[in-house]
């Protein structure tokens, strides 16, 4: 099966679920239904939010629009959705949003999976999220391989020490910045990275700590 194959699956499951509760549209802006929507596309830049940067808007009559600011559009519209039968709707990323630009593009009855558009239909779409095709199972379990091989790997290469080692680097980093290594509160964090060489895999592991620190020095820092 292609992607562009299973892609129309997909998208015929949401026209059926537009028709039989009567909506014309639904704007998709969570992650994880975009990735439904697409056959495992990505929608994020971060990956600790539940909506992602870009959104997707199908209609009761399968038409496919892409909808997010013009930064993102052409990295998705080459890279995440090319080859797929998907128009765009793009927007000044300092002037709109998917719903605004939603709302003013298209009319009728229409739902969003976050309530930015019409009703929440968050809920109701986790069955089609369920609803996998053989080749769609056949990658989770490629990937489950993959990620136990990896995890194996990880384990088996841990020594005692290392931990004594990251503190020390710490450590040295507090002093160069004249913060006392005893004020810090220290996490520890183990993700699971795949990337096809090691130098991917770094700079996929710093996008994720830049990310963790996004998110706690706006959400959990005092002041």
């Amino acid at each position: 099966m292609t992607e562009a194959e299973l892609f129309r699956i997909r998208i015929a499951l949401l026209q059926a679920f537009l028709h039989r509760n009567g909506y014309d549209g639904i704007l998709l802006n969570r992650v994880d239904n975009y990735a439904m929507a697409t056959g495992g596309k990505r929608s994020y830049i971060n990956t600790f939010t539940d909506n992602g940067a870009n959104s997707l808007f199908v209609d009761r009559d399968g038409n496919v629009y892409f909808v997010g600011n013009t930064i993102e559009a052409p990295r998705q519209m080459e890279e995440e959705l090319a080859g797929l039968d998907c128009g765009s709707e793009c927007f000044l990323w300092f002037e709109g949003s998917a719903a605004g630009a939603v709302k003013d593009r298209f009319t009728g009855t229409l739902v969003s999976d976050d309530g930015s558009v019409g009703e929440n239909v968050n809920s109701q779409l986790a069955v089609l999220r369920t609803l996998l095709s053989e080749a769609e199972l056949e990658k989770y379990r490629r990937i489950g391989r993959l990620a136990a091989e990896a995890m194996t790997a990880t384990l088996a290469a841990i020594e005692p020490g290392m931990r004594e080692v990251a503190y020390a680097n710490i450590r040295r980093g507090c002093e160069a910045a004249g913060r006392r290594f005893e004020d810090l509160e220290i996490w520890f964090m183990c993700n699971l990275v795949p990337a096809a060489s090691e130098a991917e895999g770094i700079q996929s592991v710093k996008a994720i700590l830049a990310g963790t620190a996004n998110h706690v020095y706006r959400f959990h820092m005092e002041g």
